[in-house]
């Protein structure tokens, strides 16, 4: 009856408005609370209310235009009054509501999310009664003592009511003591205590948890020898060091930052350790100890030592990297411009000792000259600009003067140093003296202009930097149109990438010689021989000298133009006859053999040999009827021409007779040698063309039968079914198919080749969004896919409506697996697909049309039930079982709706940051009040943190928790566990049930299936509530899986993505 009645609350409201306001009060009501409420907008209103009356809760608004929630908040705390505070609001986002949770509000709700409202109280009213136990407890322990030390002062009473009255107050301090101890259970800290020789007295879990021990385990045990007993380096720690043993001997507390405790299994843990003795009557009678487990902050100062060892090292290592470069080289800190660090490079080049500057405008000390002789201004320099503009120098060259009072020329390149945000934290300088390199190169090109062959130099991407007079002589351009071309600009014998790629080959030999063509200015080619050395310095140079050979290749090619003629025209009668499809064979001399027989003449009768032989011993078999014929030829000079003549032939000396058949003709001719007659033969053995063409006509009959037979099912299949070619076009459709999309015939349907069909029929996808051509089950057939089942709508031309079909295509192959056609089958589902949308319709408006009936039945019952004393026993019977009937009723008419809105994709997700952790131990929590034959636990806790909707997530949890215990009649025990894995929070319930049949578990997450139906395990319900659990979890962008056998119980388990 206790838990069926309201519970009263009285709640101060802050809140501008009055519809807010009583929306969190008709929340709280249905909720099961009797409230005494007040709404309040501004300061004077909320002191006066808090003046004025006793509360429980205040739930306050964090946007107003009078008043604010942290002002809110502030005047509660100014005011010394511990009262549960939480701020409902809808707009704020994560920081203000983190900024709110550090002012001191206990919770915060979203407007869009308060079913959350009252379990925020509950959990606030439940931490709020425990801090008013503790102070309560303080307080009359405080007074105890007072009363005790006034009653030991006062002689006056007598010994009897002395020896009451002690007994009394120990009666009230082992009451009190036993609230110390729950208080002490509550504290995320380790405590225990030990008496006078050492002995633990007590700890609470906290500390027995972090040691790996049940705390009876300890109690009675010397603390010291069983978890401090011992160095980490293994050696013995002596109990009289032990900070316990201290206070223990001299009645002092102490603080140890740093040391070790050691678990049950034998590893240690650091904690931060505090120790105070326990006096009575001015004795020692023991100590406290209370510690901390600090592996988490002893692990960060640990990584903090080794980054700021590893910047030393790499300070060390950068400072004698610099020492060792050829180069001078100068670092200055940003945005000053200091000078920081220069190496030993820097006094050798300038030959002065290095002047460390305090700013940019000291580096007038340095002097340096424009290429037009002007002096560098401090800004000038490219460091400078570095530091200040975070400006890139690439090895610009300046004249200096050194401190020797000698002048020469430097490369300097420069670039700034950033931090990870991309500020000028510093910048760095190198340079090297040219000088020498100047006068050599300058000397060097002297020599280069006076030479007759071509020459120039130029970096690793074939760009120009240096061309002599030879070169710009022989090609025709200027030198000024060369610096700014490339060496593909004038090859004409490779492309872009083989340059490029040559160039490469150059670099990982060193050098190269060959010849290529380059073309001149006016279009002419030129052919070279070329020289080519690579330079590593500067990013690599290559040094090419070039000379014209053109005349002596244009003569060499003439040459061998000539040899070339000579020897194509000598093997053009040999190519021609050896090639010749068809059999040549010359048949000449006294006794007509063989003098020339070709491949595809000796192919005739591969065993047989031929050349030298006469013809008559070599085809012995058919002599006698071809005699007449060459006598004929040879006398007459008459060519003779047959086609497909049948013969009876030996292929080989052994081989069986075979008919064949041939195309061939006899031609007389004249040997060149002595000018005697002799018979051309050119044959073709069409052999294999006669029988494939008689086998094509048998073949061809057959297949009339069968089409005919192919046609006669098309026409009578209720399906439709599409045949198109590779280019789209449809080549067949049966009756069915025409009538689907209203076509008379094939050759009207033909007219549209299948990338029109999308336009033409208006093809769209389930959820109304159009197709596109590369879409259609046709074309992704023609691609190689397999395509089964995919729902598609169009316009249906002749009645104007919407067609709902269902269409399976796949890619039809040629022997050699080349995709040739493709096939498609197209049913009509329009009738199941209204019908199923009819069955959705339904479901939505039974739901909405239950749900209000429901609710008036579940509210007048719970009132009628709060006004028990005036009901009997019987009626109370009946009001409760109408109260659990209408809740169940709730409970299916809900899952009606979230299959409606799944149906119709409105179900909405209220994404916000979710302790996912704690909302498993609140479920966990709330089913174990229910669950009297079960043990339900917490098997494994990850600390995680995700995106989600926490009501959907919540109703995921309390769902598979409600399974758990329908489906383990038994009993037993159910474990929850939450863990990462693979960067996603996996969620498992066990159970030790019935289990799912083998069987039906490919189904079990199928909207409206119940693998217990009708068994002696069926305990109602839809079937939709893994369905729905399921869909939960995918629009979380996670998965939903399960592990069962039959007999022994099942393993539910989702997963959900951590925020990135």
């Amino acid at each position: 009856m206790e838990d069926l009645m309201p519970t009263p609350l009285r709640v101060l409201v802050v809140e501008d408005s009055e519809d807010d306001a009583q929306l969190l009060l008709r929340e709280l009501s249905r909720d099961g609370f009797e409230l005494i409420a007040r709404r309040v907008d501004t300061p004077e209103a909320m002191l006066a209310a808090l003046e004025n009356g006793t509360w429980d809760v205040v739930i306050a608004d964090y946007v107003m235009p009078r008043f604010s929630g942290l002002e809110a908040l502030a005047l509660l705390k100014e005011r010394g009054i511990d009262l549960p505070f939480i701020t409902v609001s809808g707009k704020i986002g994560e920081e203000a509501a983190a900024e709110a949770m550090r002012a001191g509000a206990h919770d915060y709700v979203s407007k869009d999310n308060l079913t959350r409202l009252a379990t925020a109280i509950r959990r606030e009213l439940h931490k709020a009664a425990v801090r008013r136990e503790f102070r309560r407890a303080q307080e009359e322990l405080r007074r105890a003592h007072e009363e005790l030390e006034t009653r030991v002062m006062e002689r006056t009473a007598e010994l009897a009511q002395a020896n009451e009255q002690l007994r009394l107050e120990i009666a009230e301090r082992e009451r009190l003591a036993s609230r110390w101890r729950l208080l002490l259970e509550s504290l995320d800290e380790g405590v225990y205590g030990a008496d006078i020789q050492g002995r633990c007295t007590f700890l609470n879990r906290s500390a027995a948890k972090m040691l790996g021990y049940e705390p009876e385990e300890l109690v009675g045990r010397n603390i010291h020898q069983t978890i401090h007993y011992r160095h980490e380096d293994g050696s013995e720690y002596p109990q009289e060091q032990c900070p316990m043993f201290l206070a223990l001997q001299r009645g002092q507390g102490s603080r140890v930052a740093d040391e070790l405790l050691w678990r049950r299994d034998g590893t240690c843990f650091p904690v931060e350790l505090s120790s105070h003795p326990i006096i009575e009557g001015g004795v020692i009678a023991g100590a406290v100890v209370t510690f901390v487990d600090i592996t988490t902050r002893k692990q960060e100062q640990e990584e903090r030592e080794r980054l700021l060892a590893e910047t030393e090292v790499e300070r060390a290592r950068l400072a004698a990297v610099l020492e060792q470069m050829p180069s001078g080289v100068v670092i200055a800190e940003a945005p000053s411009g200091r000078l920081i660090m220069g190496n030993a490079q820097v006094e050798r080049i300038w030959r002065h000792p290095f002047l460390a500057s305090a700013k940019i405008g000291e580096y007038e000390a340095y002097k340096g000259f424009h290429a037009d002789g002007r002096p560098y201004r401090p800004e000038d320099w490219p460091l400078a600009r570095s530091v200040s503009a975070g400006e890139v120098v690439q090895d610009e060259e300046i004249d200096f003067l050194r401190g020797d009072g000698s002048h020469g020329t430097m490369s300097v390149s420069s670039a700034p140093i950033r931090d990870r945000e991309g500020r000028i934290i510093a910048a760095v300088v190198t340079f090297h003296d040219i000088t020498e390199r100047k006068k050599a190169i300058q000397e060097y090109q002297t020599i280069l202009e006076t030479t007759m062959d071509g020459f120039w130099t130029t970096d690793m991407q074939g760009r120009f930097l240096d061309v002599n007079e030879g070169y710009c002589r022989l090609t025709g351009y200027t030198r000024e149109e060369l610096l700014g071309m490339r060496i593909q600009d004038v090859e004409a014998m490779e492309t872009p990438e083989e340059t490029a790629r040559h160039i490469q080959r150059v670099k990982e030999k060193g050098f190269d010689r060959f010849e290529t063509r380059h073309r001149r200015k006016d279009g002419g080619i030129l052919d070279f021989e070329v020289n080519v050395t690579y330079l590593a310095g500067y990013g690599g140079r290559l040094f090419v000298f070039l000379r014209d050979i053109t005349e002596r290749k244009r003569m060499e090619q003439e040459r061998e133009q000539a040899f070339r003629q000579i020897d194509a025209e000598r093997e053009l009668f040999r190519t021609l006859v050896e090639n010749a499809p068809a059999g040549i064979a010359v048949i000449g001399g006294a006794d007509m053999s063989y003098q020339l027989v070709n491949s595809a003449y000796q192919a005739i009768a591969p065993d047989k040999p031929m050349l030298g032989r006469p013809w008559t011993e070599v085809w012995a078999e058919v002599a006698p009827e071809v005699q007449q014929l060459v006598d004929r030829v040879l006398a007459t000079g008459e060519p003779f021409r047959t086609i497909d003549a049948p013969f009876r032939i030996r292929r080989g000396p052994h081989a069986p007779p075979e008919d064949a058949y041939f195309t061939f003709a006899y031609i007389r001719i004249q040997l060149p040698l002595d000018g005697s007659n002799a018979l051309l033969v050119v044959n073709h053995d069409t052999t294999e063309q006669v029988l494939s063409r008689q086998r094509i006509e048998e073949l061809a009959a057959l297949a009339q039968r069968q089409a005919a037979e192919l046609q006669g099912v098309l026409d009578n299949m209720v399906d439709a079914v599409y045949v198109c070619d590779t280019e789209g076009n449809i080549t067949l459709a049966n009756d069915a198919a025409l009538r689907l999309v209203g076509m008379s015939s094939l050759a009207e349907l033909s007219r549209y080749p299948l990338a029109e069909h999308p336009t033409l029929y208006q093809i769209r996808h389930p959820d109304g969004s159009p197709v596109a051509a590369a879409e259609m089950p046709l074309t992704r057939a023609l691609r190689g896919e397999t395509v089964v089942s995919q729902e598609l709508t169009f316009r249906h031309p002749g009645t104007e409506r919407d067609t709902y079909v269902r269409i399976s295509a796949a890619p039809i192959k040629d022997e050699q697996g080349k995709i040739v056609r493709a096939v498609a089958v197209s049913r009509d589902v329009t009738e199941l697909s209204e019908l199923d949308r009819l069955k959705d319709q339904f479901i939505a408006v039974a739901a909405h049309e239950l749900k209000t009936p429901v609710t008036i039945m579940k509210g007048y019952a719970q009132a009628l039930l709060r006004t028990g004393e005036r009901t009997t026993e019987q009626r109370h019977k009946m009001l409760e079982a109408i109260d659990r009937g209408s809740a169940r009723i709730d409970a299916v008419v809900q899952d009606l709706l979230d299959i409606s809105k799944l149906a119709t994709g409105r179900l909405e997700l209220t994404i916000a940051p979710i302790d996912l952790s704690e909302l498993a131990s609140l479920c966990v929590d709330h089913e174990a009040l229910t669950a009297e034959r079960h043990r339900i636990r917490l098997a494994s806790l990850q600390p995680v943190s995700i995106q989600g909707d926490r009501d959907r997530l919540e109703q995921v949890l309390m769902n598979l928790l409600d399974n758990a215990v329908k489906y383990s009649p038994r009993g037993g025990d159910i474990e929850v566990a939450v863990n990462v894995s693979d960067g996603e929070a996996v969620v498992s319930v066990r159970d030790q049930g019935v289990g799912i049949p083998k069987e039906k578990q490919s189904r079990i997450f199928q909207r409206f299936y119940s693998a217990h139906t009708r068994t002696q395990h069926d305990f109602g319900g839809m079937g939709v509530g893994l369905h729905i659990c399921s869909e939960i979890v995918v629009r979380h962008g996670g998965r939903m899986w399960f592990e069962s056998e039959e007999g022994k119980g099942s393993t539910f388990y989702f997963s959900l993505p951590l925020p990135r």
